[in-house]
């Protein structure tokens, strides 16, 4: 129904459930982790944020290391890259960062951070400015020597891949019923058009 009546509002939407419940489904993620998670959408009723792309791979399918670093520092972690495509990041309470763990040998290792939005090192570069669907507000995040603390890390894991392809129903599939309702809609749309058209003669 959102997709028919704002697909950008929609698509929105998305991104915070298709990072939100592989992390609850997830057996890789702790119990605190999952907890946490659930505490901040259900009763603090927070919106989170996926942003896992880069200027250069998407790191839900890519196979290099990803270019954002996280590095342990004073009982917590800096993190320093660039994120790209971070939909709905205008209006989130938290974005979800994946990022490669410094010593970290496997070239399939990542780190998932909660990063809140008053985050120290975070800033937005507002360059989305796509037609149709600038409503997404999918900018990029520019994370400079960003600190979290030690809680902030909701997974961790050598090889991300069974990760990445256990929930690609949520990672990728949730994207269809976006689309559905933006053809339902334009289906509709056609059909009340020619029924209420009248030629002449």
């Amino acid at each position: 129904m959102l997709g028919q009546g704002c697909p950008s509002t929609a698509l929105a939407f998305n991104m915070h459930a298709s990072v939100v419940m592989p992390l609850l489904e997830s057996a890789e993620v702790s119990i605190e982790a999952k907890r946490r998670i659930a505490e901040l959408v259900v009763y603090e009723r927070k919106l989170i944020a996926g942003n896992f792309s880069e200027p250069v791979t998407t790191s839900l399918i890519g196979e290099r290391p990803l270019k954002a670093r996280a590095r342990r520092h004073n009982g917590g972690y800096r993190v320093t890259g660039r994120k790209m495509f971070a939909s709905m990041l205008d209006a989130a309470d938290f974005v979800l960062v994946m990022a490669y763990p410094d010593g970290a040998t496997s070239p399939f290792a990542g780190i998932i951070l909660l990063l809140p939005r008053e985050a120290e090192g975070r800033r937005v570069d507002q360059n989305w400015d796509v037609l149709g669907m600038r409503a997404t507000r999918s900018d990029s995040l520019i994370l400079d020597e960003c600190w979290l603390p030690a809680v902030a890390a909701v997974y961790l894991s050598d090889d991300t891949r069974p990760f990445r392809h256990d929930y690609l129903n949520w990672f990728w599939g949730s994207y269809t019923p976006v689309y559905l309702g933006i053809a339902q809609a334009a289906f509709d749309e056609l059909r009340r058009v020619m029924h209420a058209r009248q030629p002449e003669g």
